[in-house]
């Protein structure tokens, strides 16, 4: 735990590269099967339902379901039968990279409530990414730390244990250097 709090979390940053607000009509399908995408995605349902794949795992999405898909994830969805259907939406990079969100366990999906603050930032967010103004594309970024902040602690409501294992191994090799700088290191 002390890794990802000293060190990634420390470094953590995101880049949108793409967002906003998404309704369709019943008449017209929003589909894709077996997309493989270098950059996470964030869906937030607003109305009607989707279903949504990722690496073969059907999820079905109403209102207030959030869905987060990270990079390099084999994904598809469709809005189902036609129906009314509306999101927010966002690709997003992470650096360094998401490796580390997807070893906590993040499910694929929660559940927002309805007074919840998410609806808020998205609707703020879809606001901001449209706007041409340079300390919006700055608010843009800070948003999408919120809504990352969200996801993970509605995951862990939800009983996400965030755990790595790596964290003993690696403080122990930072006492280590930490008591021998004065020394030579080497690898052995």
């Amino acid at each position: 735990m002390k890794y990802l709090q000293d060190v990634y979390f420390a470094n953590l940053s995101v880049t949108c590269n793409q967002g906003g607000y998404f309704s369709i009509s019943p008449d017209r399908d929003w589909s894709l099967e077996n997309d493989l995408f270098d950059q996470s995605k964030f869906y937030f349902i607003t109305e009607g339902s989707c279903t949504i794949t990722v690496e073969g795992k059907e999820y079905t999405g109403t209102r207030g379901d959030w869905f987060f898909i990270p990079a390099y994830k084999l994904h598809g969805y469709q809005n189902g039968k036609r129906n009314t259907f509306s999101k927010f939406w966002m690709h997003f990079s992470i650096y360094p990279n998401t490796q580390e969100l997807t070893a906590l366990g993040l499910p694929i999906k929660v559940k927002v409530k309805d007074d919840s603050p998410v609806y808020k930032l998205f609707e703020e967010f879809a606001r901001l990414y449209a706007s041409k103004d340079l300390t919006d594309k700055i608010r843009v970024k800070a948003i999408v730390l919120q809504l990352l902040a969200e996801y993970v602690s509605i995951a862990n409501a939800d009983g996400v244990e965030v755990v790595n294992s790596q964290d003993e191994k690696f403080d122990e090799l930072l006492r280590y250097i930490n008591e021998n700088l004065g020394n030579s290191l080497t690898v052995g």
